[in-house]
């Protein structure tokens, strides 16, 4: 658990260590926390990773994190789900791309209001 992880210690989260990481290891960091991760770490996040974070700490997704979550190699967007996605804040999805906007289940886009909708490209 990286819960008591301080924020400015999230972005020295990088790739190498993000592969390694347990499925639950980022189930109760903050929003602030989550802002924080480096954004390179996403490319090495796994589905599991994903969908245990807790849906509250999506609304610190910044867009550079989703543009290289776009890049994970291990399919990590099929691991969003409603509650999660729905709290990212509109700008940030402005870095979500086709390849993992296809992975997402259709049904949690459902939950995305007009302005989220607005920044999809």
């Amino acid at each position: 658990q990286f819960s008591n992880l301080s924020v400015a210690g999230f972005s020295g989260l990088g790739q190498a260590c993000a592969a390694h990481l347990a499925d639950d290891a980022l189930s109760r960091i903050y929003s602030q926390q989550f802002h924080a991760i480096n954004p390179l770490a996403f490319q090495n996040f796994s589905e599991e990773l994903i969908s245990n974070i807790d849906p509250s700490s999506w609304g610190g997704a910044s867009e550079a994190q989703f543009q290289n979550l776009e890049m994970n190699q291990d399919k990590a967007c099929s691991g969003l789900f409603a509650g999660q996605i729905q709290r990212v804040p509109a700008v940030a999805l402005a870095g979500l791309g086709e390849a993992c906007l296809k992975l997402i289940k259709p049904k949690a886009l459902n939950y995305l209001s007009s302005t989220q909708l607005h920044e999809i490209p």
